[in-house]
């Protein structure tokens, strides 16, 4: 099921330019939270924008360099991302969606 949708959000990225991507995120200066905390990554009109329950939308900064790892829960991937101005943002997805959220937010807006 997870593999089905991912391969749905692949095809309307592709499609449209747009997506959101369910994941965890730990990102001190942007979210003020060092813990992983539930979301949803949205890509829209060329920005990269983090939602969370009862939260304000933080812009996600493209453009900065990408690894990711194997996470020690099945069927995710740990991405590191270092923004251009030195931000460390930790994304915790779905493996099947790696590849979406690494093209989003290495493109710059």
């Amino acid at each position: 099921m997870t593999r089905r949708r991912a391969a749905g959000r692949a095809a309307e990225m592709k499609r449209t330019g747009e997506v959101s991507i369910p994941c965890r995120i730990s990102w001190t200066e942007g979210i003020g939270k060092r813990a992983f905390v539930y979301g949803k990554m949205t890509v829209s009109g060329g920005a990269v924008l983090f939602r969370r329950r009862s939260a304000q939308s933080v812009e996600i900064p493209a453009g900065g360099t990408i690894s990711s790892e194997p996470s020690w829960r099945a069927g995710n991937t740990l991405i590191s991302y270092r923004s251009p101005d030195g931000q460390e943002i930790r994304i915790l997805t779905s493996s099947a969606d790696t590849e979406t959220v690494s093209r989003a937010i290495a493109a710059p807006g």
